[in-house]
């Protein structure tokens, strides 16, 4: 009877034994479904190396949410140099002329952790100068599959102050002024 109570001890433990897990492939970059055009490809790689695949799963959202209304969508910036964003920001101030396009003299482009979007006609005409509802409605539709998708966007076209449609950048919970002491200091913001 012992020796009977022993094997079965036995077999039980070798039951109940934890298993040894399979070692784990790492995960493959997930498959484009789209192309991207030259011009967007180009912006892309201006993006910070750890935001750039959140941006490519966002262009990706609007290329589909383009095609759904038949225009097609492009990142037409992407990375500011800070001397970039002072004429943007100069524009239609100082007496130079031209329409105020930019409220702040420094920018998350500056960071390469923002990029802005175009939409374009079929002939190839800039959408969001003639068709501005069209537009905004898009870029609406845009982030909020972005948050379905569980992607750390924050929309311009969510501003009260100064809406910017166009205009996605990256969530890093900092302030510019936080961002701008952290990379003085020679360290990333994200």
């Amino acid at each position: 009877m012992f020796r009977f109570l022993k094997r079965l001890t036995a077999k039980l433990r070798q039951r109940w034994k934890p298993r040894k897990k399979a070692k784990s492939k790492p995960t493959p970059k997930p498959r484009r479904r789209h192309s991207f055009d030259a011009r967007t490809k180009k912006n892309l790689d201006t993006l910070h190396p750890k935001v750039k695949n959140t941006f490519i799963a966002l262009t990706e959202i609007a290329m589909a949410i383009g095609r759904k209304y038949g225009v097609t969508i492009k990142m037409i910036s992407a990375h500011r140099s800070m001397e970039e964003q002072k004429k943007l920001y100069n524009k239609g101030r100082y007496g130079n002329p031209g329409p105020i396009v930019t409220t702040v003299k420094v920018s998350r482009h500056c960071f390469q952790i923002a990029a802005d979007y175009g939409c374009f006609g079929k002939n190839g005409s800039y959408l969001d100068g003639s068709d501005s509802t069209l537009t905004a409605k898009i870029y609406t539709e845009i982030y909020k599959q972005a948050q379905k998708e569980g992607l750390p966007i924050i929309h311009g076209g969510t501003w009260k102050s100064f809406p910017d449609y166009p205009h996605f950048e990256y969530k890093n919970n900092l302030t510019i002024s936080q961002m701008k002491e952290i990379a003085r200091k020679g360290q990333e913001v994200v």
